[in-house]
């Protein structure tokens, strides 16, 4: 029984009572329920002697045979379907580690699998790009591609799902942290809220969150009141995403010294407009100019300084041409 967490909200009580007479007609059938842990309570199935259990993330032979399996399948829906995209995705992800790591659940590997597919065996270039194609496909497209109804009621978009999650990640890499209680997200919840009187007018917080915890598939209950994202990545790219939006390239500069905070500055240029790139770039080479390096730690700041801001001006398709000279330059340093 395979998603049970996609039985529409009304009718999951009947579910249960169905799979519950099922199993008394036929008591020596062995079977196996899979549902999102928030979306029913722990006990739902306690009475039919089933025993919980969570799926750990997938190991690299692991990540193989699911894209086996799945591209498999995919031929049996599918006879055009092509054996080289299944060649193709495995050649990507036996040579690239970051593709790999964001491979380790059965719902990421699948979308991967999905966006291979859809894009006919070429992923996006870059990790923001790939992150974002991830995003749009996991917070609406995946469900509408399989029809789904509403399980919950009602649906939110993409990139309202994206402003409530952004507030949370934001939330998070500010106080260094990864995991949060169900209370702090409410409370982050209720804040975003006040700005978006439609999502506002759906339901109280709590069934706002039961409902990105739900379908949005980027989170994850690590105990009975413990969260987090299902890949770091995600919470530092919805993170980068609301400090650009929000105007506070200046607090993400302030933390260009801090290597923990590297990723979400490098996210951020993806986000940025023209005038905002030029600023972070900038603002990374003045960081690295003001290094003090007669010590073999600040020179490795410094270096490090100088290879995000060249990284991040690899996002822009225009710089100023006294930035571009600048960027030059920290590059021929890198290789001094």
């Amino acid at each position: 029984m395979d998603g049970l967490d996609e039985v529409p909200y009304e009718d999951r009580e009947e579910a249960r009572r169905w799979l519950s007479s099922l199993l008394k007609r036929y008591p020596g059938t062995r079977c196996l329920a899979t549902v999102r842990p928030l979306a029913v309570a722990s006990e739902w199935l306690e009475s039919e002697d089933f025993v919980e259990l969570r799926l750990l993330p997938m190991r690299d032979e692991d990540i193989r045979k699911f894209v086996a399996n799945w591209h498999r399948a995919d031929r049996l829906n599918d006879h055009h379907a092509s054996e080289e995209l299944e060649d193709s995705l495995s050649q990507q992800l036996a040579d690239n580690p970051t593709l790999r790591d964001l491979a380790r659940t059965p719902l990421l590997c699948a979308v991967i699998c999905a966006l291979h597919r859809v894009r006919q065996g070429f992923l996006p270039d870059t990790r923001w790009a790939l992150y974002r194609s991830a995003l749009e496909m996991m917070l609406g497209e995946r469900d509408k591609r399989r029809t789904m109804a509403t399980p919950e009621g009602f649906t939110l978009s993409i990139e309202e799902q994206q402003q409530l999650l952004q507030r949370v990640a934001v939330w998070l890499v500010r106080g260094g942290q990864n995991e949060f209680t169900r209370d702090q997200a409410l409370h982050q919840l209720n804040r975003t809220l006040v700005g978006m009187p439609r999502v506002q007018a759906l339901g109280p917080p709590e069934q706002i969150l039961a409902y990105m915890l739900n379908r949005s598939g980027l989170l994850n209950e690590r105990t009975d009141n413990d969260y987090q994202f299902v890949h770091r990545t995600f919470r530092d790219f919805l993170a980068a995403k609301e400090f650009v939006e929000g105007d506070e390239l200046h607090e993400l500069l302030r933390h260009s010294g801090e290597s923990h905070w590297h990723d979400v500055l490098l996210l951020s240029a993806g986000h940025c407009s023209r005038k905002d790139l030029d600023r972070l770039v900038n603002g990374l080479l003045d960081a690295g100019d003001a290094v003090v390096v007669n010590s073999r730690g600040g020179h490795k700041v410094r270096r490090g300084l100088y290879r995000l801001a060249v990284m991040c001006a690899q996002h822009g398709a225009w710089l100023e041409e006294s930035t571009q000279n600048r960027v030059q330059a920290a590059g021929w340093a890198l290789t001094d």
